[in-house]
């Protein structure tokens, strides 16, 4: 949702139910997934029941979500697992390039990785690719 609205910050609510013996149970996870966290879920608190979401306690619970922040550790620690994603990634483009498309130099290789990086996440003047926009040529190559 935040990749696709204007929406900068959204509450996930998850509500799982299972039965233990004869007991029915269940389990109710709340996150705050936000550009500022970089799209990761931050669990907001520990919810037995969705009372938090009644306007008696809305207004406290918006109070909760807009005091929790990341650490600098957990800020570091974020950027680096997306660096090391994004690493992987490009390295698996490489080598798929390099063994399925013949006939590309080493420095167009590199052009299309970069292009395909720039196309994907965009960049300052790129707006990225939108999947809606391809269409899909039976026959061709």
């Amino acid at each position: 949702m935040l990749e696709h609205t204007n929406y900068e910050k959204i509450i996930a609510i998850g509500v799982t139910g299972y039965k233990d013996l004869d007991k029915l149970c269940h389990e109710i996870g709340v996150y705050l997934v936000s550009k500022d966290n970089f799209g990761i879920g931050q669990e907001i608190g520990k919810y037995t029941d969705l009372s938090f979401l009644q306007k008696t306690h809305f207004d406290d619970f918006i109070k909760d979500c807009d005091n929790l922040n990341l650490s600098d550790e957990e800020i570091e620690a974020l950027k680096l697992k997306r660096e090391q994603e994004l690493n992987s990634i490009i390295k698996n483009l490489n080598e798929h390039i390099y063994s399925n498309e013949k006939g590309i130099s080493e420095k167009d290789r590199v052009y299309l990785v970069v292009a395909t990086i720039m196309a994907t996440l965009g960049a300052s003047g790129v707006v990225p690719l939108d999947k809606k926009r391809f269409k899909i040529v039976i026959g061709a190559r």
